[in-house]
């Protein structure tokens, strides 16, 4: 079987800085630890972009090789050029980090509007559910 786990942010989560420190420590531990885990989504609203912290995880990722794609969401809430210079942002973080797993890909959605949200729900899906493979 395979499932979808939801960590818990590591960035603006409203808990005591223990807590939160806890948490990331636990989240770096399943990330590294974890050889099945197919790929890790990151969600980064667009009205910010990369925080320090998203960059922080992003290179984490990278240093343990961990597939993983960004999802920008809520960009119903920001104009079209501002979600061109997020994507060109994150897309300019990715190459001066030397990304090297096909990608990153990144995702803009707007759960609102469904906006982005059938190629996500499509990679997804492929994730749960690969084909079978023909012989």
């Amino acid at each position: 079987p395979r499932y979808i786990v939801d960590l818990p942010g590591y960035g603006f989560a409203n808990a005591p800085r223990k807590v939160v420190e806890d948490w990331n420590r636990l989240i770096g531990e399943y990330v590294r630890e974890r050889e099945n885990l197919l790929q890790l989504f990151t969600v980064v609203d667009s009205r910010r972009g990369l925080m320090a912290p998203d960059k922080d995880f992003l290179s984490f990722m990278e240093e343990f090789s961990v597939p993983h794609s960004i999802v920008l969401t809520k960009v119903d809430r920001i104009s079209a050029e501002d979600l061109d210079a997020c994507v060109e942002d994150t897309s300019a973080h990715l190459r001066a980090t030397r990304a090297k797993l096909c990608g990153p890909v990144i995702y803009a959605v707007s759960a609102r509007l469904g906006f982005g949200m059938e190629a996500l729900h499509d990679v997804v899906n492929h994730l749960l559910h690969p084909p079978k493979p023909s012989n």
